[in-house]
Parts: structure tokens; sequence; C-alpha cells
């Protein structure tokens, strides 16, 4: 059948359009003494974004969240091998490596407990990130003991690896599989909460942690003698569960590379993960809103095709008696052939419409057209992707300033 791509125009208009509306960070400082920071992490955040390339990664972060409905990156911080220095580094996660709870409803993703990724990495990056000791790398080697020293060579950049990837076995034989996961965990803990200072936290449920607390408020009592303790600004605790995010690095046998709390200031997690606009709880994409137009528009112009192929096309109709002195093939032959000539023989009242007469069939479906039409723009005005936004040319007496609003406003609403 007959295929005509009508969303990859879309979905380069919009990648066009976020490439040539890109924003540069900054930072507002709500505090006016505080100005002088917000310029100077607004500089740093700039910094980050031109080593990373953020500019190219998030066109294509784009491009996935609108034809897969779900982007994700990952931002740590530590060293790049490819870059050979340490610094913060953002990395575009592939859909098809990332885990994470499938019980989300809330487009904020507040609601996630449970994200991690699978990765492939070689022996030597991986003795590197996590060989901290002897005895670590000497670990390390007998756990990845059957990965293969000689590169393995596959078809590149054709998504094989992708479309065969397993949990537990990695792409290829000369690559360690490590997982690494984040859970949101919970513990016994102490909930405090200091009326001088303002601050609160937790500590472990222990009988240390509330000999610091107690020896903290009897410090304070002897530094205002006499004054009861409703009176005092003392540290308030009480039992509570603390939730606390938890990362693993593993191999596939379940041994644990590295393991340790949140080292973030945010205390949570280091992926950024957006989903395409969740319908209680299912997922979509942009590119799906408008794949029954596309189908229906090759459905439409394979009838047509198939109309057009099967008609009559210059079908030739002759009198086989009038060519008594020639052959049939002499009279396909000199037919077709310039200045070509025909020796006929009518019959009395006979024209020679009679004898040589060619069909052209004008057959089609009725409102094949109009239909084929309809689709397209259907799939426009379903898209959001209009004339402005294509480049084409405006009417005349449109102000050019309307016309780029008009493009703008349709990146905004298809985005």
């Amino acid at each position: 059948p007959l295929k005509n791509n009508m969303i990859a125009p879309i979905l380069s208009n919009i990648d066009g359009q976020l490439r040539q509306n890109l924003m540069r960070p900054v930072c507002v400082a709500r505090d006016r003494e505080e100005c002088k920071i917000g310029e100077m992490m607004s500089v740093a955040i700039e910094y980050v974004h031109d080593i990373n390339e953020l500019e190219e990664l998030d066109a294509d972060s784009m491009r996935m969240l609108l034809n897969g409905g779900m982007v994700a990156q990952r931002v740590e911080y530590g060293v790049n091998p490819s870059k050979d220095r340490r610094d913060v580094w953002v990395y575009n996660v592939n859909p098809s490596r990332l885990f994470f709870n499938a019980n989300l409803e809330d487009v904020r993703m507040w609601d996630v407990t449970c994200i991690g990724e699978i990765m492939d990495l070689s022996l030597d990056d991986v003795l590197a990130h996590f060989g901290t000791t002897p005895e670590k790398k000497a670990f390390i080697k007998e756990a990845y003991y059957n990965v293969s020293a000689a590169e393995s060579i596959n078809r590149a950049v054709q998504g094989d690896e992708s479309r065969n990837l397993t949990f537990y076995t990695a792409s290829r034989s000369s690559l360690c599989r490590v997982i690494l996961g984040w859970k949101q965990e919970s513990r016994d803990a102490y909930y405090w909460n200091d009326e001088m200072r303002g601050t609160w936290g937790y500590l472990p449920y222990n009988d240390e942690s509330r000999k610091i607390l107690d020896e903290e408020n009897e410090e304070r009592r002897k530094n205002n003698s006499g004054k009861p303790d409703d009176e005092l600004l003392l540290v308030n605790y009480s039992f509570a569960t603390e939730r606390y995010w938890y990362y693993r690095y593993m191999t596939p046998n379940g041994d644990v590379l590295q393991e340790g709390r949140s080292p973030y200031w945010h205390g949570e997690h280091n992926y950024v993960l957006h989903l395409f606009p969740l319908v209680q709880g299912r997922l979509g994409n942009f590119v799906e809103q408008f794949i029954d137009q596309q189908r229906a528009i090759n459905r439409t112009a394979t009838l047509i095709d198939f109309i057009r192929g099967t008609s009559s096309k210059g079908v030739l109709v002759v009198d086989d008696d009038a060519f008594e002195s020639m052959s049939r093939e002499d009279v396909i032959d000199e037919y077709v052939r310039y200045n070509g000539v025909l020796f006929v023989k009518l019959k009395p009242g006979q024209s020679i419409d009679g004898v040589v007469r060619q069909y052209n069939s004008g057959a089609s479906v009725a409102g094949d057209f109009e239909l084929l039409n309809l689709q397209l723009r259907l799939i426009n005005e379903i898209s959001g992707v209009n004339s402005a936004m294509q480049g084409q040319m405006p009417k005349a007496g449109t102000p050019a300033s309307l016309w780029a609003a008009t493009a703008a406003a349709e990146a905004c609403s298809s985005t």
C-alpha cells in the first residue's frame, strides 16, 4: 500500500520551532539582597548548559516525548570519561532502559516511589567507578567473570540492542550489566523541631539520638535558669516514620556495588521524568492523536491508486478486417512510431473512427480527492501545526508581527 508520511513534517516543524526559540536559563532571587547570588547562579547554570550541549539534548527529548509520550534525563555530579573532567553532567535516558512504579497518576511525578535504569558498561568503566579498593576490584572481576574481552560486532545505529534488551543480560558479551535502583524507603526515627532556630529534621530512633536531644534541652534550661519549660524555646521531638531515598548499584545476581542515601541537597533521586499528560493513569503521546487520520490518508491514496491502476489507459481498438495488407504486429509498430503510416481499407460510408479508436477511462470514486483533502486538513487541525508554523506564505495584508505571534502561539499549543 502507498504510505504518505504526513506526521514527519509536523514533528520537524515543532523541532525547528524549539531550536529557534531556545531560552537561556535565568535564576531570579526573591530577596533583593541576594540578587548577586542569583546572577552567579545564572552564570553557573548557563555554563552547565554549554558543557552538556543541552540545546541538542532538549531537542532530542522533545522528539522522544512527541513520539513515545515519555522523556527522562539523569543529572549527576562526577567524572565524565569522554570529557575527562569532574563536573555536573546531564544524560538522556533510553526509555527502554528505564523502569519505575507504574501506578502513576500525578502529572508532577510526585508519586514516584521507585525508579532506576539498566546500564551496559565495559569492565574497565565498572572498575573505575566502583573499584575503590583492591578487594573491591577483585570482587568486581569475580562477579563479571563471564564478560568477554573481545569486542562483539553488531549492527550499528539500527536499534537492535534496544529492541532486544533483557533485564539480566547485557546487550553485548563484552559489556557488564549494572542495575541502578532508587527506592523510597522508611525507618523509625525521632522527628525534632527546634523552636529557637526554626529548623527541623529526623534522627535515628535509638538511645544515642534521644540523649543528644535531651542534652541540648538541658543546656538551654541551664542558660535560662528559673524559667519554666513552657516559656523556653526547646527542641521538641517525637516518634515518627521517616521517608528517604536510597540508591543501589547492583549486578544481575543482586550483589551491591555501591549503595547509600541520596547525596543531593533535595534528598531525592537524580532523574528528571516527564510523561505526556496522563488521563486517568493512562499514558498517551502527541502523535497518537492523529494516527487515525494518517491511516485514512494512506487508505484513501491506496484506493485511488488501485482504481487508477485497474482502469483502462490508452486502450486501442482496431478493426481487424480493415488492415488486410498489414499484420497485427505491423499495425502496432506503425501506430506508436513517429510519422508512422497505416494502410486502411474503408468500407463505403465508413469513417476512420469506426476502424481505429483509443479509449482512456475517466473512472474515479465520486469525491475521492475531496475526501483526501479533508483528511489532510484534519491532520493539520488536530496537530495544531497550521500554516503560520509551517512557514507558508500569509495572505495579503497580514502584518508580519501577527504572523510571527501566530506561529509562536501554535508552537506553544503543540508542545
